[in-house]
């Protein structure tokens, strides 16, 4: 397949997009021609708050958005999935934002786009300012209910929206980490996870799936 071939392939799937799906396509090939691609393996890191002002558009994969606290524990604040928006780095607020990104599938694909050029584009097409300010919007509050959770909501609570957050985003609606993993994404020890999971199991909130260790969320 040819660089022009790959290029409309790029463009085709960045206008199903959130907000890129607003705009023209003269507008989306000026914004799209100095980008890049990057492939990412899972568990690898999107450049943090200290790198240039970016968006990321997901192609393929996952990305795991995540808060980093004050004392240096990573929560997870959401998942997005291929079409899904991605903003990272320094945003000039004071502290900076503090929202690090990270592939949470194999093979994950993203798009880079300069903040400043995305944001004038952007803003020039009514619907996709509308869009991006409803999410822009939604990070924030993502932000503030982490920073509340942390401070205020038993672990229980907690740990039943991350594992409703993870099986929405997953294929077969089930949950696929590890207590570990759950531990080190909520920002308590494996001990108290296990036992917050025991109890959301006898609330009838969730199941245990015995084939490949898996939890199921009962709604």
């Amino acid at each position: 397949m040819d660089s022009s071939s790959n290029f409309d392939r790029t463009l085709e799937l960045l206008g199903q997009a959130d907000v890129l799906r607003h705009l023209d396509r003269a507008s989306l090939e000026a914004l799209a021609s100095p980008g890049r691609h990057e492939a990412l393996g899972r568990g690898q890191y999107l450049p943090g708050p200290d790198a240039p002002a970016e968006v990321y558009v997901v192609l393929a994969g996952r990305v795991r958005l995540l808060w980093l606290t004050p004392d240096g524990h990573e929560l997870t604040l959401d998942r997005r999935c291929a079409g899904k928006l991605v903003p990272i780095g320094t945003d000039g607020s004071d502290p900076p934002d503090s929202t690090l990104a990270v592939a949470d599938a194999d093979r994950t694909r993203v798009f880079h786009f300069d903040a400043d050029r995305f944001m004038d584009v952007t803003m020039r097409q009514p619907g996709a300012a509308r869009e991006l300010a409803m999410l822009q919007r939604r990070h924030i509050r993502e932000q503030y209910r982490a920073r509340a959770d942390l401070a205020f909501a038993p672990l229980p609570e907690r740990l039943y929206r991350l594992l409703r957050l993870l099986s929405a985003a997953s294929e077969d609606g089930c949950v696929t980490e590890t207590h570990e993993d759950l531990a080190r994404m909520i920002g308590a020890s494996r001990e108290r996870v296990t036992r917050a999971l025991a109890k959301l199991r006898d609330d009838g909130l969730i199941s245990f799936v015995p084939c490949g260790h898996r939890i199921r969320v009962l709604d």
